[in-house]
């Protein structure tokens, strides 16, 4: 319930501050979600899902564009390097706005904060580690908590 809440809120913000940017012209020529992976992945499909909402709702087709290449790095610096007339938008995970600027031995060729904005929360997706059936020992998280990264962590 707290996500389709959540969901619901984000679009409405998110198309309040479309529309609302440029009432009176906005959009005036199909809108370009970037997604800096390749086809088939979480992001995408989620593109996917909110190009068609907003495509009904603004009357402009919605195009996918997926630039991959140097983990998100260089499709965002596309979007980061767009007009700034809110045709072009980026969809993407943390990684290229967070991860990757201090990941890399050299800074990217955008700064997230001075070439991007936030717009919207699109969901949160959880993170989780597996190991094989097998590996008995690591059945309980403890294994992986801080404590324990100076220990070997033995196949059982």
């Amino acid at each position: 319930m707290f996500k389709a809440i959540l969901r619901c809120v984000s679009f409405a913000v998110f198309f309040a501050i479309l529309t609302n940017t440029n009432a009176q012209s906005f959009p005036t020529k199909p809108i370009r979600l970037i997604v800096p992976y390749a086809p088939g992945g979480t992001v995408e499909a989620l593109a996917r899902l909110i190009a068609q909402k907003m495509g009904d709702h603004l009357g402009q087709p919605i195009v996918i564009a997926n630039r991959p290449g140097a983990s998100g790095t260089l499709g965002t610096q596309l979007a980061a390097k767009s007009t700034p007339d809110g045709h072009t938008l980026l969809v993407t995970s943390l990684s290229p706005l967070m991860i990757n600027v201090g990941m890399f031995s050299g800074k990217p060729p955008y700064d997230p904060e001075r070439d991007l904005s936030p717009v919207s929360l699109i969901t949160r997706l959880p993170l989780v580690i597996a190991v094989h059936r097998a590996l008995s020992n690591y059945k309980t998280p403890t294994v992986f908590t801080p404590a324990c990264w100076g220990e070997r962590l033995k196949g059982g």
